[in-house]
């Protein structure tokens, strides 16, 4: 090869190069809202399964207040459990009366059929539903065979808690 043809084919990959990229900004662009959107109906639909009395809510800085009809009614928090194959993240709605209203799994990495088992068991979630800070460690149970996502989704309800007193309690 000469000089000239490493000139030449340096000059192509260049040309690759930045018309790929070209594209991909592109491409980045144009799906950005999208994504976006998506996202937020994601996190509204949560809102929603977690306190169904939902008729409006506030985005604060650290946290969701909700509302009913009139009144607030609670709070929703986007907290973070560790699993087995990586962050469990979810929106856990604490009510005003210091009950968890619910919890709503937004994304996992847990593996299919034995963390899977945690975080989409409707039978496992609900167990933290009414209760309070103080009762969930005694009730705990965590689903056989998925005892670290088990333990993941725990440790986000403790978070919740924590974010709940911190930023609403102010203890």
């Amino acid at each position: 090869m000469t000089g000239k043809d490493i000139v030449i084919s340096g000059l192509k990959l260049f040309l690759i190069t930045l018309v790929s990229g070209v594209i991909l900004a592109f491409v980045y662009a144009s799906t950005k809202k999208r994504i976006a959107l998506n996202e937020k109906a994601k996190i509204e639909y949560s809102m929603k399964v977690i306190m169904p009395e939902m008729k409006r809510y506030i985005n604060k800085t650290n946290y969701y207040e909700i509302y009913g009809e009139e009144n607030l009614i609670g709070y929703i928090f986007n907290v973070k459990g560790s699993g087995y194959g990586g962050d469990i993240v979810c929106n856990i709605g604490i009510y005003t009366n210091g009950k968890v209203a619910g919890i709503f799994v937004l994304s996992h990495q847990e593996t299919p059929g034995l963390g899977t088992k945690a975080v989409k068991s409707k039978k496992f979630l609900s167990q933290f539903q009414g209760q309070i800070e103080e009762e969930i460690n005694k009730t705990f149970k965590p689903v056989t065979g998925a005892t670290i996502s088990s333990r993941g989704i725990l440790k986000a309800v403790m978070e919740a808690f924590k974010k709940y007193k911190r930023y609403i309690k102010k203890i």
